[in-house]
């Protein structure tokens, strides 16, 4: 009975999330990489609303039953989506991607290969620790356990014995939801719900490189993302940084899509917002992302007519994450009240320990011992792949232009961090850093791919909006 509930809880999950998906051209039928991109993109969005969900039963001390609620949620969510989907405009089937060549099956084998060892390296460290590293079993797992006893939003769980008490609670209350369901607090849900969203990274990234260029080089974005081993090792150490990743990643490509199909563009922009808020429901780090994303998407230097356009799809993407950002703000507000790197008091002195040139030199020692060795290999790798592809930004120059304003903006945001820690400056790049950049990872290797051409192929036809070959005699694929 109780593998039957939890089963049930993960096609609810999944329910509300297709439900969405179905929102946007009616479920990405086809198209290459379109089944994986729809099912990512469901999984993603569906544990999202409905750890919200959950939060706000607990909330209400627990008194509304688990089962009929999200019975209850699905049903008003397909009536939503329906009808949102029913009186807008008719969509239209995104471009068909290039076909697949030669290069492209050897690329598929070589990934496959890889692919394989990522299940074996993460049932080995899943083995040797099964209730994750010290700071996710600290931070995210003992919280969670704490909420399934409890059974209400109780500040037992936010209490002096937790750390980070500010942290946002997308990850415990998914873990603390699928035990409710269980009915006892297996170690197997944490591991698996690190297993989702190691594997839903990793469907999305394929499923959207798949679709937005072709087959080939969406293996071969895999094979670049496991080719760190640390991307894996911590997805299985339970860290909420895998999951902060998904939902950076999920943000980019329904703006990628929006980009490349005009007729379900606020759609698209509308459900950015929304990845974008469970993003900040996941970490602190993911409201600065959503602030940024905002401000990145604001044209500086153009006339009336862009930045009234930029304002409305902004506040698109604003209405898309209201809800996550109200609950939010209501635990900020009422349960998670301090942080340990952020005070006021802090905040008043931080000018002057960005200006103190002697915590520059200290922040910049710290990177450069701490970095992982395997980033800078996998940056080679990119490199030295560019020197043989093609560089072409095809349709999506502004979408690139964006995702770098960004990468760079929250590049800026983490070193002003170090810069105005409390902590020693060592200790907190040493203890953060590498968990930074496999956060940004998935997003790097996305905009990669989005500015290398396909094999073999030239700029995208503009007229019909899809790639055209430049191997058997101009025709188009």
């Amino acid at each position: 009975m109780s593998a039957a509930l939890l089963i049930l809880s993960l096609l609810s999950l999944w329910g509300a999330g297709r439900l969405a998906v179905c929102a946007l051209d009616g479920g990405f039928r086809t198209g290459a990489g379109s089944g994986s991109l729809s099912l990512s993109l469901s999984l993603g969005l569906g544990c999202g609303i409905t750890s919200a969900v959950f939060f706000l039963s607990l909330i209400l001390g627990g008194r509304i039953p688990l089962l009929p609620t999200d019975i209850a949620v699905t049903t008003v969510t397909a009536a939503g989506f329906y009808l949102f989907s029913r009186f807008s405009a008719a969509s239209r089937p995104l471009p068909v991607s290039a076909e697949r060549t030669r290069s492209d099956r050897w690329i598929m084998a070589l990934a496959v290969i890889i692919i394989a060892s990522a299940p074996l390296q993460f049932m080995l460290r899943s083995i040797s620790s099964q209730a994750g590293d010290v700071d996710a079993f600290v931070i995210w797992n003992m919280r969670a356990r704490t909420l399934f006893s409890d059974g209400m939003l109780s500040m037992s769980a936010f209490g002096p014995r937790f750390n980070h008490v500010d942290y946002p609670l997308l990850l415990p209350l998914s873990i603390a939801r699928l035990w409710s369901y269980y009915g006892n607090a297996t170690p197997l849900v944490p591991i698996g719900v690190a297993l989702f969203f190691t594997g839903s990274t990793l469907l999305l990234l394929y499923g959207a490189i798949g679709y937005l260029r072709d087959k080939g080089h969406a293996a071969l974005a895999l094979c670049m993302l496991l080719a760190v081993p640390f991307f894996i090792y911590q997805g299985a150490s339970q860290y909420a940084d895998t999951a902060l990743g998904f939902y950076f990643l999920l943000t980019i490509v329904l703006l990628a899509i929006a980009e490349r199909n005009t007729s379900i563009r606020y759609r698209c922009l509308f459900f950015a917002g929304m990845a974008a808020s469970f993003s900040a429901w996941t970490k602190n780090e993911g409201l600065m992302f959503l602030v940024l994303l905002v401000l990145s998407r604001l044209p500086v230097f153009s006339g009336r007519d862009a930045m009234r356009k930029a304002l409305r799809e902004t506040l698109v993407i604003v209405c898309g994450g209201l809800p996550v950002l109200a609950v939010l703000f209501y635990f900020k507000i009422f349960v998670g009240t301090s942080n340990d790197v952020v005070t006021l008091a802090h905040v008043a002195s931080s000018g002057m320990l960005v200006l103190n040139h002697e915590r520059h030199i200290s922040v910049l020692k710290a990177l450069a011992s701490r970095v992982y060795a395997g980033w800078f290999i996998a940056g080679a790798g990119l490199l030295f792949y560019a020197l043989f592809a093609r560089i072409s930004f095809g349709n999506e120059r502004t979408l690139i232009y964006f995702m770098i304003r960004l990468l760079c903006l929250i590049f800026l945001g983490y070193y002003t961090i170090y810069l105005i820690t409390p902590h020693e400056i060592p200790w907190h790049v040493a203890s953060s850093v590498n968990r930074l950049i496999v956060q940004l990872w998935p997003m790097i290797i996305f905009l990669y791919f989005l500015m290398i051409a396909p094999y073999g192929y030239a700029e995208a036809d503009p007229e019909q909006g899809r790639p055209v070959c430049t191997m058997n005699e101009g025709k188009d694929v």
